[in-house]
């Protein structure tokens, strides 16, 4: 059991990183986010004294300085935990497979288990992704074998192990956690939720698949609290499947969203063809993860939905 009174946070303003900032507000834990130089989105990061904001883009990990000098625990607070959110490439025509790109995420994660013993964190918690399974039919655990076939999931897979060992070799704590199909604010706009979302709300007709796919979805409000949860009870140099563990045909979730924001407009149901490599088949196992930590997801997709159309809606 770890006592988590302060953290740093990187790619604190995607989505989870939004949602994991709100929740360490809620519990009283002090921020360190680490942004990219210039985001447009630092403005999702909220106001509060329990927050420190730097712009460092990854490529700054292995030198970054604050005004003093070197970051480090003996020239300035001392954190508990590293939340390593941050990983370039992950939207756009091809970008999981752009295989330098993916490879580079890789010293970028060694380089955050660089920082996160120059700031004094005794656990370093990363964000490794279903697409480290590859396609498969079977319920999603912590054992199942990863058969990646994404440069992405590849590099996800690997970056897991790498900095798994690195901090074996430092001395502090590791936790992996695979995380499945998040929703939410602040989600890129191409994901099915945010694209049904919006597409609805704007009295347009969203062109999908056949969405046949079983899928679990689970809100990023949950994901923060799972991610911190681990921090503080997670078992040093495991592996856990954060997910809803509860799955459905798409079809139905896309059929929740309809219903809630206008089922009088036509899902195009088919207008899109499967890709060549698509995830057909997405289901886990959390029990490993209610055990060790307690946790079990608390937002329904339906109350997740509302709360994320009205973000979009304010947006």
């Amino acid at each position: 059991m770890r006592d988590i009174h302060r953290v740093v946070i990187s790619g604190a303003t995607s989505s989870i990183g939004t949602a994991l900032i709100d929740e360490c507000i809620g519990q009283g834990i002090e921020v360190l986010a680490l942004v990219n130089k210039g985001s447009s989105k630092i403005s999702l990061i909220p106001s509060s004294e329990l927050i420190t904001i730097i712009e460092c883009p990854l490529d700054e990990y292995s030198s970054l300085m604050n005004e003093e000098g070197a970051i480090r625990a003996d020239t300035g607070p001392k954190y508990d935990a590293f939340f390593h959110l941050a990983w370039t490439s992950t939207s756009g025509d091809g970008a999981r497979d752009q295989i330098d790109n993916q490879i580079t995420n890789i010293r970028y994660s060694v380089d955050a288990v660089d920082l996160a013993v120059r700031l004094g964190c005794r656990v370093f918690v990363g964000a490794g992704s279903q697409a480290e399974y590859g396609r498969t039919d079977e319920i999603l655990t912590e054992q199942k074998q990863c058969y990646p076939e994404t440069a992405y999931g590849i590099a996800k897979l690997c970056a897991g192990q790498m900095t798994r060992l690195k901090c074996r070799q430092l001395g502090i704590d590791h936790i992996w956690p695979r995380i499945l199909s998040g929703y939410g604010p602040n989600c890129q706009p191409h994901t099915i939720v945010d694209y049904t979302i919006r597409e609805l709300l704007a009295r347009r007709s969203p062109s999908l698949t056949e969405c046949r796919q079983i899928w679990d979805f689970i809100y990023t409000e949950d994901i923060a609290r799972a991610l911190l949860l681990l921090s503080g009870k997670g078992r040093d140099q495991e592996i856990y499947v954060i997910g809803a563990g509860q799955s459905r045909v798409l079809k139905e979730y896309i059929e929740i969203i309809h219903g809630i924001i206008n089922p009088d407009i036509p899902i195009l149901y088919g207008q899109i063809e499967y890709g060549e490599n698509s995830v057909m088949h997405l289901a886990c196992d959390i029990s490993k993860l209610r055990e060790d930590t307690g946790f079990s997801p608390q937002t329904s997709f339906e109350e997740g939905v509302k709360k994320t159309i009205e973000w979009i809606q304010l947006d």
